[in-house]
């Protein structure tokens, strides 16, 4: 099991062990979090999401995403749908990308 740190593990357990609903929460949670902080991020991301993309709303929102993603991934190896998702979501950065993922490979730069 991966080792979750308070808040991810009592979404978890509230959601009955099922990690993507677990994520889709985590992830609406950080939103309303956002849409307090930063209500302007919080527009450029919601018109990102709508398909009308900003570069500071496509940053803000590979980093809301990649946040999520991390608090539920296992802290001994990655299972090859995460490695897929994880792909997935490094297929969307712009410029360089630092994975520093646990992987016996160890630090990978990926660049456009």
């Amino acid at each position: 099991k991966p080792a979750l740190d308070g808040a991810a593990r009592r979404c978890l357990d509230e959601h009955g062990g099922d990690v993507d609903l677990a994520q889709a929460a985590r992830f609406q949670a950080r939103l309303d979090a956002l849409r307090e902080d930063d209500p302007a991020l919080f527009a450029d991301v919601v018109r990102t999401r709508r398909g009308d993309a900003t570069a500071r709303g496509r940053d803000a929102l590979l980093a809301l995403t990649w946040d999520t993603v991390a608090d539920y991934l296992p802290t001994a190896g990655v299972d090859p749908e995460a490695e897929r998702r994880l792909a997935e979501i490094a297929s969307h950065a712009r410029g360089s990308c630092l994975d520093v993922g646990g992987r016996p490979r160890g630090v990978r730069v990926l660049r456009d």
